[in-house]
């Protein structure tokens, strides 16, 4: 959520953040933040998660306790079904990126690259005086 309120919100401010990054950390945080919009995008229900998790249980099982040492597991890609062309492209390349990134590594250090990222972009856009935000009526 809060990296779709600083795409959303401060566009300028999440850019010049990632452009701060090295080329490879640019192309990691923005893999590893499209790979994660993909499961939030995919899991509706408590349970959906255990799709994505290598618990060691069934997917149906709900997940409990700290899964940060679990690890993201290979999920197979979704049909694309009635959706237009640019929401197919737009779920490939989040799929992409989530079997690229995410799947096989440990889910807390998935979250904790993120969060590296994210907490600065927000530290940024919270010390701008909001001139890159766009204006509601």
């Amino acid at each position: 959520m809060l990296d779709a309120a600083l795409v959303r919100y401060h566009p300028n401010v999440y850019d010049d953040t990632l452009d701060r990054l090295s080329h490879a950390d640019q192309a990691l945080t923005e893999e590893t933040l499209a790979g994660l919009r993909l499961v939030r995008n995919r899991v509706a229900e408590p349970g959906d998660l255990a799709r994505f998790v290598d618990s060691g249980t069934t997917d149906s099982e709900p997940l409990t306790g700290q899964i940060t040492s679990q690890r993201w597991k290979a999920v197979p890609a979704r049909s694309s079904g009635s959706q237009s062309n640019s929401a197919q492209a737009w779920e490939l390349a989040r799929y992409r990126a989530y079997q690229n990134r995410l799947a096989g590594t440990a889910i807390g250090d998935t979250f904790d690259r993120s969060t590296t990222f994210l907490l600065a972009a927000a530290a940024r856009a919270m010390a701008t005086t909001h001139t890159d935000a766009p204006v509601t009526r």
